[in-house]
């Protein structure tokens, strides 16, 4: 009776599973093995990845796996299956986290500034453009270690830029790729006052690649944007989705580089452990440990106080933030960082549910919408 029930279940939700899925999703039970446990497949996605989800009560739903899928299908061997009564299974397509497009800078060659920065002095440039708008670029002593005459160029368009804004600021550094030794401070100064409370700085290196959100202070006519090396730098008034699209693309984009890297690592030291020498064991598992931290702290801490009221950066963090959480435990390493449990993630979780409710009081979304994110959060 028990295996009655849960295919009926099964093939139940697999018959609706259509119009909770993509719609170009398919969902299907590749085979049942000896014990009664399916093998699901999933197709119908171009490109993305794939994720799959079970419940017991078709409200409350667990992920099974997320995976790009191979040859353009996702087969999964549920093998935990038997230990449930009934089971609903879904498939969804997860949101895309693509690379960015190469931005090109155009620059006016009527606004340039260029000047020497000697240890001793430090140096400082600047330029106003015709709308009045005045960057400078302050260096302090002690933050080179010799002379390096430097630019500022105003960038006047950013060809490719993969995010929409009402307005733009930047300025082009050269030498391209030169370091501080610290860190200079750019000041972007307007005529008059601007919407601050939505401008957030950004950067990008000289080839037009590794485009990134940028710590900065706002005032009501100013924003001051720390420089440790040279690239572009700007700042932009955002709407909340591009800002938190931009923030996960970044970081997106970077948890798949430091993958790569701790797979090629983990892959190097397994071929020392195939030729007989440990002697670097201890030095290669430091390694993958640090590339961890530092992905942590370089790349996801400094989106967190934005996360305190932007519940959407939130979301999309979180799962990032638990699953570097996680390979630090698994690694054995004590001292997590428990984001959700911190100040910052109560602060977070207290601004979507107040957002949540005053929606909700707005009459802008439902009565289900709310329950839908309530255990969303909860869960």
């Amino acid at each position: 009776m028990r295996e009655f029930i849960y295919r009926w279940s099964l093939l139940l939700f697999l018959s609706i599973a259509f119009k909770l899925a993509a719609a170009d999703l398919r969902l299907s039970v590749a085979s049942l093995d000896e014990s009664r446990r399916p093998t699901l497949l999933l197709s119908g996605l171009v490109s993305g990845q794939y994720g799959l989800e079970a419940s017991t009560n078709l409200s409350q739903w667990f992920s099974l796996i997320s995976s790009p899928g191979s040859g353009g299908e996702l087969r999964y061997l549920h093998t935990d299956a038997t230990r449930f009564g009934t089971l609903f299974y879904r498939g969804i397509k997860l949101p895309d986290i693509t690379p960015l497009a190469r931005i090109v800078p155009q620059v006016d060659s009527n606004y340039v500034a260029v000047g020497v920065v000697t240890f001793q002095e430090g140096g400082r440039l600047s330029l106003t453009n015709e709308g009045g708008t005045r960057y400078t670029f302050t260096v302090a002593p002690s933050n080179v270690l010799n002379s390096v005459a430097i630019t500022m160029q105003l960038v006047t368009n950013l060809v490719s830029f993969p995010f929409e804004n009402e307005m733009r600021s930047a300025v082009k550094f050269e030498p391209d790729g030169f370091r501080f030794h610290g860190a200079g401070l750019l000041e972007i100064q307007y005529p008059t006052n601007v919407p601050h409370l939505k401008l957030s700085s950004y950067a990008f290196d000289g080839q037009g690649g590794d485009f990134h959100l940028m710590p900065d202070l706002v005032a009501t006519n100013s924003v001051r944007i720390p420089v440790t090396h040279f690239s572009v730098f700007g700042t932009a008034v955002w709407a909340p989705t591009e800002r938190t699209r931009a923030t996960l693309a970044h970081v997106g984009n970077v948890l798949s580089a430091y993958q790569h890297r701790l797979a090629k690592v983990a892959a190097e030291e397994r071929q020392r452990q195939l030729l007989a020498d440990e002697s670097q064991s201890e030095k290669v598992s430091a390694e993958l440990l640090k590339s961890i931290e530092d992905y942590y702290e370089l790349h996801l801490k400094p989106n967190f106080g934005a996360a305190e009221s932007d519940c959407s950066l939130f979301m999309g963090l979180t799962p990032l933030v638990l699953g570097n959480e996680r390979q630090l435990e698994l690694l054995g390493v004590s001292g997590q960082k428990f984001y959700i449990t911190s100040a910052t993630g109560q602060k977070a979780i207290c601004n979507c549910l107040n957002e949540l409710f005053f929606a909700c009081e707005e009459a802008s979304i439902s009565a289900e919408s709310l329950m839908k994110g309530l255990l969303r959060i909860e869960r």
